[in-house]
């Protein structure tokens, strides 16, 4: 795995989080019909 991860470098997992900041349907979220698990983070600076 840490092969992997030397392999990839940084910008995949830049991407990755870059996408998921991004990524907000919280004024949605009430149209979710099946059962589903929601992380939520919370970055104080």
């Amino acid at each position: 795995m840490i092969k992997k991860v030397i392999e990839v470098g940084v910008t995949v997992p830049l991407n990755d989080f870059q996408c998921c900041d991004k990524f907000d349907i919280m004024d949605r979220v009430h149209e979710i019909k099946c059962p589903t698990l929601i992380f939520v983070a919370l970055m104080i600076t």
